[in-house]
């Protein structure tokens, strides 16, 4: 598995635009919840995509990224 992660992540920036996409919906309705997160898990992080738009939501004290590609990571 780690294998083709590691494979995968030498032409991820060709394919990035729909976890972007994903992710930019997610944080939009993560603005509907009213409530605080002390820590946002980003597993399976890619390109960091979802770590950094996490990262700049009010509600969330921490974002912790990991993936099982260190390519990725």
């Amino acid at each position: 598995m780690r294998a083709h992660r590691d494979r995968a992540a030498a032409g991820w920036s060709g394919f990035d635009f729909l976890k972007t996409e994903v992710v930019s919906r997610l944080v939009e309705r993560l603005g509907d919840i009213k409530r605080d997160f002390r820590v946002a898990l980003d597993l399976g992080c890619h390109g960091g995509e979802a770590a950094q738009a996490l990262a700049a939501v009010p509600s969330i004290a921490q974002v912790v990224a990991t993936d099982l590609s260190p390519r990725f990571a």
